[in-house]
């Protein structure tokens, strides 16, 4: 299902890893990808074997890589394996892009050579697909992680695979924290670009990692990975701090835009 290339335009690598067990939210979020204009979207599905057939999905350029590993993160490796262009993210078959998004974010990344990888706002929504919220992280975010909470969301956002490349790739041993740890080392390698408009929808309900991780989240122990010996001492001191700071910046960055405001 190669024929959809869109000529002239710029590939984007998406991929989508999956379990197989929420189709009808596959297919919401493979078409969200196969519908983006501007650019040429790839899809990879990375899945157990037997769990997902291509027949499903009517979008173009869409490829089923069946990986019987486990973890997300391993997972999410494995779709990158092997691709040599030049813009590579990934989506939760539970998340959506927002129309427009992949080439918003594409843009900006090519106005910003240096830049390793940009991201922006995401609408969260319930199971139903009902609005709960807008987040708008803002530049700060992304110098943020590694003294506070992530606001900085991983749908919609897109990396340039050089840059990927070059910090080693998405590390496979961590469950929830990935995209941190990710974010923090690109940060350091050459920056992000903040793309101020909604790219995506994340999809909070009783499994998702957000919802789930609960004691088990990984966050702290990445941010201790990356700290200075001095701030890594003082730790306990400075830290409760800047978890006042995460509730203020939470509650003043979510906001319920009218329905008829998609961006």
């Amino acid at each position: 299902m190669d024929n959809g290339h869109r000529v002239g335009s710029t590939e984007v690598l998406v991929v989508v890893p999956t379990l197989g067990t929420r189709p009808d939210w596959l297919q919401e979020c493979v078409t969200s990808i196969g519908s983006q204009e501007g650019v040429s979207p790839r899809i990879r599905i990375v899945c157990p074997s037997g769990t997902v057939t291509l027949k499903e999905f009517s979008v173009n350029r869409v490829e089923i890589i069946e990986y019987d590993k486990r973890g997300l993160a391993a997972a999410i490796r494995e779709g990158f394996a092997n691709y040599d262009g030049e813009f590579i993210t990934w989506l939760g078959d539970d998340d959506k892009l927002q129309p427009g998004s992949l080439q918003a974010v594409v843009e900006a990344l090519k106005s910003s050579p240096q830049a390793s990888f940009a991201y922006g706002r995401t609408r969260y929504i319930a199971a139903s697909g009902s609005t709960i919220g807008v987040t708008r992280p803002g530049r700060l975010a992304a110098h943020y992680l590694t003294v506070g909470k992530d606001f900085v969301p991983q749908p919609g956002s897109v990396i340039r695979r050089s840059a990927y490349e070059a910090v080693g790739g998405i590390d496979v041993d961590l469950a929830n924290a990935m995209d941190l740890d990710l974010f923090i080392r690109l940060q350091r390698y050459g920056a992000s670009v903040y793309v101020p408009r909604e790219l995506s929808c994340y999809r909070l309900h009783e499994s998702s990692i957000t919802v789930t991780k609960g004691d088990k989240d990984e966050g702290e122990l990445v941010r201790l990975r990356y700290l200075s010996k001095t701030l890594r001492s003082s730790y306990r001191v400075w830290r409760p701090v800047t978890r006042i700071l995460d509730r203020v910046w939470d509650v003043s960055n979510r906001r319920l835009p009218s329905p008829s405001a998609p961006r």
